[in-house]
């Protein structure tokens, strides 16, 4: 497991934006360990999905290790992605991949028992959009095996594609069945689609130091 804890691309701008969205976590998690607000009220029910519950669920966690590695991955590459793009692009960016990624569940689910909620989802789809918005990023980590850690820093296309490997894998061996793995894929295309798309239409203007800056600059 990779816990990222630094990173060396990053605008020295405060992430007004990344920190917005870590603060609506913590708090909707406090109001809920204290019994204010219903879990069932946030939480995407595939058998009655509404616009409100598609926003609501990404900032619902229930448990304490759930909110905190959702936290490192949602600091990390929210940083990289507001710092190259900017407070406002960052935030609409945001809103697209949580309502692409849940309406994109609600269409294939609608109407099963059950139903989802995390902003991993979220943070994967933060995960491709840095790669496409920042490739020149690296990324400082703990990589926990077992019981043993250690620091390692690598470019982020490269922490990138291991974990997108890893998301893969784990929901081959679901047979692309509905898992937290499949769920995290949805949201990681839903960052490559939106951030390519914003590079393309020019709402998102990473300053030539995206993927096809660089390509023009080499070019």
């Amino acid at each position: 497991m990779f816990i990222p804890y630094g990173t060396t691309c990053y605008s020295d701008a405060p992430p007004y934006g990344t920190r917005l969205i870590l603060l609506a976590n913590v708090v909707i998690f406090a109001l809920v360990n204290r019994g204010v607000l219903d879990v069932e009220m946030l939480w995407m029910d595939w058998e009655n999905p509404s616009l409100f519950t598609m926003v609501s669920s990404t900032f619902l966690q229930v448990e304490y290790l759930h909110l905190a590695s959702n936290l490192f991955y949602l600091w990390m590459l929210g940083r990289i992605v507001e710092g190259a793009i900017g407070t406002g692009p960052f935030l609409l960016l945001a809103t697209c991949i949580m309502l692409g990624a849940n309406s994109l569940e609600a269409a294939v689910l609608y109407g099963q028992e059950g139903g989802s909620f995390g902003a991993s989802g979220l943070a994967f789809g933060m995960l491709a959009a840095a790669f496409l918005v920042a490739p020149r990023a690296r990324i400082r980590s703990l990589f926990v095996f077992f019981y043993r850690a250690k620091r390692i820093e690598m470019p982020l296309v490269v922490f990138a594609i291991l974990l997108i490997l890893l998301e893969v894998s784990y929901g081959a061996l679901d047979k692309f069945e509905v898992s937290s793995a499949t769920l995290h894929l949805a949201g990681a295309g839903c960052g490559a689609l939106f951030a390519f798309a914003g590079l393309k239409l020019g709402w998102i203007d990473a300053g030539g130091w995206d993927w096809f800056g660089l390509r023009d600059r080499a070019g």
